[in-house]
């Protein structure tokens, strides 16, 4: 119990931090509500309805402070006709901080790089046939920013939406951290131990 209550103060000094830094950065993004932007695309009417706006995908960022950056990969594949009941509640990760790989924003460009290339690798050993614009529309390439506050004011998100604009991502949703995130999130700094059995969920997860 004391670790979770350990870990739910940091939560919120983050985010008093986040609003604190805010006062004097320059804003790169507001988040109104969840929201997916379709990066290349124009809208076509007669294409079928979209997938449910994914909360994670195969590229996901969490901007835990002005310094630094956590990645992780985890991600929740949607089937073509598979549907969410409430887009509110996200899937449940299984999440752990040991999964969170932290980068100094000093060091963000070049990690990018290295993911970018190392996924497109991957990817085109297992379908040699396939090009590079049928690899970038897999979920693999669809990328998560999240944060802690609507108004955004961290460098590295200009870092992140810059690198994803000049490669071609396909999709970018930019939203406020899950619960699952801000928990891992604060026990990976605090170096405490992480039990999502002793977390009292307030939004839940998708069933």
């Amino acid at each position: 119990m004391t670790r979770t209550i350990q870990i739910f103060v940091l939560a919120i000094f983050l985010l008093s931090c986040t609003k604190k830094q805010e006062r004097s950065e320059e804003v790169y993004y507001i988040i109104g509500k969840t929201e997916q932007k379709k990066n290349n695309d124009p809208i076509d009417p007669t294409e079928p309805p979209p997938l449910p706006i994914p909360f994670y995908g195969g590229f996901n960022f969490i901007l835990a402070d002005s310094s630094r950056v956590y990645f992780h990969n985890k991600y929740h594949r949607y089937e073509p006709c598979e549907s969410t009941s409430n887009p509110v509640r996200p899937p449940r990760l299984f999440l752990f901080p040991e999964q969170l790989r932290e980068v100094k924003v000093k060091d963000l460009r070049k990690f990018l790089t290295i993911i970018y290339k190392d996924t497109i690798d991957m990817d085109y050993r297992k379908n040699p046939r396939w090009g590079i614009d049928s690899i970038l529309i897999t979920g693999y390439f669809l990328s998560v920013i999240s944060s802690p506050s609507d108004t955004i004011k961290h460098e590295g998100f200009k870092i992140i939406d810059d690198f994803i604009r000049q490669n071609n991502f396909r999709y970018t949703v930019i939203r406020k951290w899950t619960e699952e995130e801000q928990y891992v999130t604060a026990a990976k700094i605090q170096h405490i131990k992480y039990d999502p059995n002793t977390i009292k969920w307030k939004v839940g997860f998708e069933q």
